[in-house]
């Protein structure tokens, strides 16, 4: 019940942080229809292949993630993300990006949930194979 209440906490604060950069600083928001990497597509489209994307790492983690509970968090950070891109696929038309740095394409709340959420699979992994 803990991680359900971080997963609503989560795509909450992402989803005001973007009602926020949208309603007041219009400027610094940009509303990604691409696909990851500006891939050129129908957002619905992209929407169902996150959902499908999502899908199978929940289906192919599951067996892991309950044999070793450090892949809990990472999972939810994953999911998140994931799903808050998803709702503004959904609602807005595209994702909703508002951070950046010049050096990197534009990006999100939700996307910093979801390469951190890789990066400890990925270490959790490390660990484990390196035991």
């Amino acid at each position: 019940m803990l991680y359900f209440g971080l997963f609503i906490i989560l795509v909450g604060v992402d989803q005001t942080i973007k009602y926020i950069v949208l309603r007041f600083f219009n400027s610094y928001a940009l509303i990604n229809a691409s696909g990851p990497f500006s891939i050129k597509g129908h957002s619905y489209l992209f929407a169902l292949l996150g959902l499908i994307i999502i899908g199978v790492f929940l289906f192919a983690i599951k067996k892991q993630a309950s044999k070793d509970k450090n892949l809990i968090l990472p999972i939810v950070l994953i999911i998140s993300g994931g799903i808050s891109n998803i709702i503004d696929r959904t609602w807005r038309g595209g994702v909703v990006d508002f951070i950046d740095l010049k050096i990197w394409p534009s990006f999100n709340l939700a996307d910093i949930l979801i390469t951190f959420g890789v990066a400890l699979v990925i270490l959790n992994e490390i660990k484990r194979v390196c035991r």
